[in-house]
């Protein structure tokens, strides 16, 4: 008897808990599937319970026969419930409610998963704190990159959202727009309304950062702000950013900051650019980016400075 009661307490509680989950339209749509992967998960093993039942009343072999057919159909079921579970789970920590402060910033997060601009512009109007973070120090924009919701973050950025701010996860969106020409809408957005070109991340400015990822565009949109063209890192031996693109064989880019005034030489002491002209083995005639040199060259000679063949001398006042 014990057992009976048992097994009809735990069928009811998970058809509860299935019908709950059925009629339930409120609150974050990962947190309901959650239920809805439970009932799965747990449904089957009712299943398995009531043919133990049968067997212990004395069910004819034919029924049981018909049941046991079932057996796989449970299985596969347990299955898909333990992986539903798993990314259902997986989706609720990627959640406005677990990565955003409560409030008015929790709900700018659901505005920007569900990619409704609308609702985002009247949560800003009512006062909603842009660059409130979370647990975990996620901001609204952050939350809109993660989520790859450009149009948020396009509107956010527009707004005044600081692209500055990193989470224990993720880099500041700022530093991210720097490494791709996909965001370059974006990056001249935040420009725009005032964000530093030469901000750094982990010791790597954003310039560096748009030379070493090439991304021309976001090179051009940085220099034009007005970034500092002398800016460096010793320690990480993260070069200025004319040293940083002779050190890629970037010719173009070398060319442009030249033109735009970069340094031609380093502080005193410090014979790093000389290094890097010296290393980056310049293109013979023919070779590929000999054209892209050749105007290298001439911007340096423009300059006073002597443009280094192969085996040449460093380019120096």
């Amino acid at each position: 008897m014990p057992v009976t009661i048992a097994f009809w307490v735990v069928f009811g509680l998970s058809a509860l808990l299935l019908a709950a989950w059925a009629l339930d339209r409120s609150g974050d749509p990962a947190s309901r599937g959650i239920g809805g992967a439970y009932a799965v998960v747990t449904l089957p093993f009712v299943g398995l319970g009531l043919l133990l039942f049968l067997l212990t009343r004395g069910a004819t072999p034919k029924l049981l026969g018909t049941l046991l057919a079932g057996v796989p159909l449970l299985l596969l079921a347990v299955l898909f419930g333990f992986a539903r579970f798993g990314y259902l789970i997986e989706r609720h920590r990627e959640s406005p409610g677990q990565l955003l402060a409560g409030g008015k910033s929790r709900e700018l997060g659901e505005a920007i998963e569900l990619g409704d601009l609308a609702r985002i512009r009247r949560l800003a109007a009512a006062g909603a704190d842009l660059n409130e973070a979370g647990p975990s120090g996620h901001t609204p924009l952050t939350f809109a990159f993660r989520k790859e919701r450009w149009d948020a973050a396009q509107l956010l950025l527009e707004l005044g959202a600081d692209p500055t701010r990193s989470s224990r996860d993720w880099i500041p969106p700022l530093a991210e727009m720097a490494t791709s020409d996909r965001y370059s809408g974006l990056l001249e957005t935040a420009l725009k309304r005032g964000a530093d070109p030469s901000f750094a991340w982990d010791g790597l400015p954003i310039l560096q950062s748009a030379i070493g990822s090439r991304a021309e565009r976001n090179f051009e949109l940085i220099l034009a702000a007005g970034a500092r063209l002398d800016a460096r890192n010793v320690e990480r031996d993260i070069p200025a950013p004319l040293g940083f693109a002779v050190q890629r064989r970037l010719w173009k880019m070398a060319r442009i900051l030249v033109e735009h005034g970069a340094p031609l030489t380093d502080p005193p002491g410090d014979g790093s650019l000389a290094r890097i002209f010296r290393d980056a083995d310049p293109p013979l005639d023919g070779e590929d980016g000999a054209e892209e040199y050749a105007l290298l060259a001439k911007a340096l000679s423009e300059r006073g400075a002597s443009p280094p063949g192969r085996a040449g001398k460093t380019p120096g006042p």
